[in-house]
């Protein structure tokens, strides 16, 4: 590697991590934001417009960055998240703030997307496992430290400062990639851009996404129900519209290739499992086993410690092993993980939940890996960007439904079990409980309520989040039968018979 590469490397993992940070650190900070500027009512969206902006911006910039360049694109990228940032930090309601957060997770989204496109683009097939490995290491690393920044700002300086950091770092990645990225000028005819389809798969995607969201919170309206019908109708006439155009924003010609389909199959199950298991991980540590914050962390940490773990092993690994080799074996890790915490009760330990997840993110590690390297491999040169996004993207839609909707049928679960103990329940301690469950994640007053209430109360958690480990394991399963249709070869391998 040349000192000038050493340095945009340096650059563009530096903004990664600030972009997995953000993802990270707004869950620390929510509580003080809203005793700032209010707006309870608002508080799921903080988060999942950020998400939601950067799946939808995901394969645009894919597409974009093929067709105009990935330099200008990935500066781009750093320029939307700083405006973002630098908006976030004046917020002066929650409306503002989730508005501002949108428009954040596009310059994230951005982010994320081109760091992998950037390190295809600048290193051979048989040096990007070491590289995609240490992107993965940044977003671990991100993890593990998000909570414990959000807490610093909200503590120390103020939480506005928290989006403020981002702005200097912004500018030196952006001075650093100006300065020394050298990367291929595209000479050929630039086609025209596919406008008309960007707009569909943004209306699709938002639809969709914004629909089963809301139809797994709560009560179910028919705008809900509709948006759902639209997202679907939009998809349709997407990829009909699509297989027209001479130049897609999304090349639907890329589901012909064996190797691309079966990666973002296995992704988007991945995804759905891995991320909703990890969000129910802190609820099972602390209205179950009735932990503190600080210990469902250390729990979820594990994840990242093994996330990073598996990444680095795997990038060193492949051009022995093979694509299908490391695939198979980082799924069955974590159908494994699933299997363990599918077993989990109220006697098991948080540190034997620790074990769990670093099982999980070991797998999740090798998964995601040998995905993205395998589409980058597989995929033409001219359509890299939009291979490598589409990968993104649909582990992130995986990740959004699965969430949605298992979280949904958690919540269905929970609160069934509540009504039978409001209505059939003798003990006025265990009403009130029932009648304001979000008391049990409060260590004070798990400590103070009478052991045969924890019980109770724990129990009925406990089997509304197995129903998540379950599922997440059958799904798991099945990305287990999808890892072995992944190649046999190494990325120089597979490199050589792609179009």
């Amino acid at each position: 590697m040349t000192n000038s590469q050493r340095t945009v490397v340096a650059g563009i993992l530096m903004v990664m991590f600030l972009a997995a940070l953000d993802g990270t650190i707004i869950g620390t900070l929510m509580p003080t934001v809203i005793s700032s500027i209010g707006g309870l009512s608002l508080y799921p969206w903080a988060p999942t417009a950020f998400n939601l902006a950067s799946t939808v911006a995901t394969p645009l910039y894919g597409k974009l960055s093929d067709i105009y360049g990935h330099k200008r694109f990935i500066i781009l990228a750093i320029v939307i998240f700083a405006v973002g940032s630098a908006l976030c930090g004046t917020a002066q309601n929650m409306v503002q703030l989730v508005v501002f957060r949108a428009i954040q997770g596009i310059g994230a989204g951005g982010l994320f997307t081109m760091s992998f496109i950037m390190f295809g683009v600048l290193f051979p097939p048989e040096t990007r496992g070491k590289m995609q490995g240490l992107l993965s290491s940044v977003w671990g690393v991100a993890s593990v430290i998000g909570p414990v920044v959000g807490a610093f700002f909200a503590q120390t300086l103020s939480w506005r400062w928290a989006f403020y950091i981002n702005l200097p770092f912004s500018l030196l990645a952006i001075w650093l990639i100006v300065v020394f990225l050298q990367v291929p000028e595209r000479h050929d005819a630039r086609p025209k851009v596919d406008w008309i389809g960007a707009a569909l798969f943004t209306s699709a995607i938002l639809s969709l996404l914004s629909g089963f969201l809301e139809i797994c919170q709560g009560p179910v309206y028919a705008w809900e129900i509709a948006a759902v019908a639209l997202g679907l109708i939009l998809t349709v006439v997407l990829v009909i519209y699509e297989r027209q155009v001479p130049d897609p924003i999304f090349p639907v010609e890329l589901f012909k290739n064996p190797v691309f389909t079966a990666c973002v199959s296995l992704g988007f199950l991945a995804g759905a499992a891995v991320f909703s298991t990890a969000s129910f991980v802190p609820l099972w540590v602390q209205g179950v086993l009735g932990g503190s914050p600080g210990v469902a962390g250390r729990v979820l940490t594990a994840m990242s410690i093994g996330w990073v773990t598996g990444a680095n092993i795997c990038g060193r690994l492949l051009n022995r092993h093979g694509f299908r080799n490391l695939t198979v074996l980082g799924s069955c890790f974590m159908a494994g993980g699933f299997a363990l915490f599918a077993t989990a009760t109220p006697q098991t330990s948080s540190w034997q939940l620790l074990a769990y997840n670093l099982l999980l993110g070991l797998g999740m590690g090798f998964v995601a890996t040998t995905t993205v390297l395998a589409v980058q491999s597989a995929a033409p040169q001219r359509m890299i960007g939009a291979a490598t996004s589409g990968n993104q993207l649909f582990r992130g839609i995986g990740g959004t439904l699965g969430l949605s909707i298992l979280g949904g049928i958690q919540l269905g679960i929970f609160g069934i079990q509540l009504r039978l103990l409001q209505a059939t329940s003798v003990s006025p301690e265990l009403k009130r409980i029932a009648s304001e469950p979000h008391l049990i994640l409060d260590p004070a007053v798990h400590a103070q309520l009478p052991t045969n209430v924890i019980g109770v109360l724990s129990q009925a958690l406990a089997d509304s989040i197995h129903m998540v480990f379950v599922l997440s394991l059958v799904l798991m399963l099945v990305g287990v039968v999808l890892a072995w249709r992944m190649p046999k070869g190494s990325p120089v391998e597979v490199a050589s018979h792609r179009p």
